[in-house]
């Protein structure tokens, strides 16, 4: 009896391990987001835990432009495996993308001017990413414990590598 249940776990993990991953619309991501509108701009402050896939945040919610990611706002997004942010961001928040340890590719845009701290603490499934020249600050720890990332490319700017040089001595 004993092999038989486990036969059908074992045949039921594989079966989940090759399910299609999730892709959302831009209606679909709207229902697992939180934000706030300010001054005529959007920030996103949350995400439901449950999300998965390959998500794409709109460049646009309700007619207004979204210009941050907020503070914590993708957190403990286990299962999340590629997000695209849109080019109206100006800002990612501190802990951002915390423990997204299924977060394997993300796209920041040109015209990112922050990264804050500890934003992408513990993704361990990161492997490389792209800061764009935009970029002028990047808080510390941003990468810490991505223990797969071996590529990070800084396009042409020089506040930012004077500020990693810095920060080695």
């Amino acid at each position: 009896m004993t092999k038989k249940i486990l036969s059908i776990v074992l045949a039921l993990v594989m079966v989940l391990a090759i399910a299609p991953v999730s892709v959302f619309a831009e209606d679909d991501v709207l229902s697992y987001l939180t934000y706030e509108i300010v001054d005529g701009k959007v920030t996103i402050t949350g995400c439901d835990k449950s999300i998965s896939g390959d998500v794409t945040i709109p460049n646009t919610i309700e007619g207004y432009p979204v210009t941050a990611i907020g503070d914590y706002a993708f957190a403990e997004c286990k299962s999340l495996t590629e997000i695209t942010i849109p080019d109206g961001v100006a800002s990612i928040g501190d802990y951002a993308f915390c423990y997204c340890i299924s977060l394997t590719e993300i796209t920041i845009p040109d015209g990112v001017t922050s990264i804050g701290v500890l934003t992408f603490l513990q993704c361990l499934s990161l492997i490389e990413i792209t800061i764009p020249g935009s970029v002028t600050s990047i808080g510390a720890a941003a990468f810490i414990n991505c223990i797969l990332l071996n590529e990070i490319t800084i396009y042409n700017n020089s506040a930012i590598l004077d500020e990693i040089s810095a920060s080695e001595t």
